[in-house]
């Protein structure tokens, strides 16, 4: 299974145990950045399935790159408008996979098919 296919079999689970609503549009453009390889294995401590909620409090205590901290920031942002960096400053580190899932997340929240 290569990166890509990885990366929706992720997101697909994540929706599955939220038993995310298609309408829901803030949860799912969250979820398709908390799929990405380097954060998901921290999805657990970042996100509360039981009370559907982010955990704010361990954040800053991931062992996360530069890139993938920026990434849920804008995570956040797109959940619920939770303050961030300029795009700039959030996309500065990123590499093309993974601005590429930010890009598509952004697309996800605001329902944009292009």
């Amino acid at each position: 299974m290569n990166n890509k296919e990885k990366h929706l079999e992720n997101y697909m689970k994540l929706q599955l145990v939220d038993r995310t609503s298609s309408s829901d549009f803030e949860r799912k453009a969250l979820f398709y950045i908390l799929a990405t390889d380097g954060i998901y294995e921290y999805v657990e401590k970042i996100y509360d399935f039981d009370f559907r909620f982010i955990n704010f409090e361990d954040i800053e205590n991931l062992n996360l790159s530069r890139g993938h901290y920026n990434m849920l920031q804008l995570a956040f942002n797109l959940y619920n408008g939770y303050e961030t960096d300029d795009l700039h400053t959030l996309f500065l580190n990123l590499d093309h996979s993974n601005l590429s899932i930010c890009l598509e997340a952004i697309k996800i929240r605001f329902s944009i098919s292009i």
